[in-house]
């Protein structure tokens, strides 16, 4: 965790990470907090739906492009993306999907937005993320299993959220997770664990779960003293929320989709801690 304890009362505050990582979860807690939460969520679809689409030609007058995103990061311009956060009344948090952008950090750096990053065991947003597509009836499940959905997410099945626009560029899962990474050594971002955040219900422990809400309201500025009352009503209840267990893959993945898990989030599984430096060697 890397902050400083210089939050505003009242600033606004940014949730961030890849979809199906807990950012909902994380949000309801921010709110519990003292803030309102705001339907607005940062990600490419604003800049796919920009009055101006991002060109280098009218740089000059809006601004270099920014990117924003996760899995299909697309460039907005810089002075349209300021607009969009200063619509925002201060007292808000927002959710977004965006990997790390140093102009992106610098915006909301100067635009006094507090961030706070989130980070799941990837095997368990491969997990979350194919039973939301089968209970949703997505067009890519047709006759799939849901080990066949898997193979898919680890092999880089990249969902299109707008097919009508191409970004420059689409990331699959893994690929969305290592470029999520920065966030956690910028300055003034606090990087807070779904598994902690979870508790008992969702096969956490209590305590841990306490002391993550208590960092998540120092940061904020925020009185410590309710994070017992924050912690009985943070589980659940959420719009995407689908089960929020630690380690379902555990039980899901056949010996060979743990293998290829190991193999595809290798390097980010140790970097965050999800499996042992000596262990990603063997």
């Amino acid at each position: 965790m890397n902050f400083q304890l210089t939050a505003e009362q009242g600033a606004k505050v940014l949730v961030n990470g890849i979809a199906k990582s807990g950012t909902h979860l994380l949000k309801k807690i921010v709110s519990l907090a003292g803030y309102q939460q705001h339907p607005f969520c940062l990600g490419a679809a604003h800049a796919n739906r920009a009055v101006v689409a991002f060109s280098e030609q009218h740089e000059s007058v809006l601004g270099p492009g920014i990117e924003i995103g996760a899995a299909d990061p697309t460039p907005i311009h810089e002075l349209l993306l300021r607009q969009l956060i200063r619509a925002m009344q201060p007292g808000f948090v927002f959710n977004g999907h965006c990997a790390f952008d140093p102009a992106l950090a610098r915006l909301l750096c100067e635009e006094k937005v507090k961030i706070i990053g989130i980070l799941r065991d990837p095997r368990d947003i491969a997990l979350s993320l194919v039973r939301y597509l089968i209970k949703h009836r997505h067009p890519v499940v047709q006759a799939q299993s849901e080990e066949q959905l898997l193979h898919a997410v680890l092999d880089g099945l990249v969902l299109n959220p707008n097919p009508r626009v191409q970004p420059r560029t689409m990331r699959n899962l893994a690929e969305s997770c290592e470029a999520f990474l920065p966030w956690m050594d910028y300055p003034n971002t606090l990087t807070v664990r779904f598994e902690d955040l979870v508790g008992a219900e969702g096969g956490g422990n209590e305590d841990v779960q306490l002391a993550a809400i208590q960092c998540v309201q120092a940061f904020l500025g925020k009185d410590m003293a309710r994070a017992e009352e924050i912690r009985g009503k943070a589980f659940g209840g959420t719009r995407t929320f689908s089960g929020g267990q630690i380690g379902g893959w555990q039980s899901a993945y056949t010996p060979e989709l743990c293998a290829r898990a190991e193999q595809v989030f290798g390097d980010y599984l140790s970097l965050t801690g999800y499996i042992a430096k000596a262990e990603s060697k063997k």
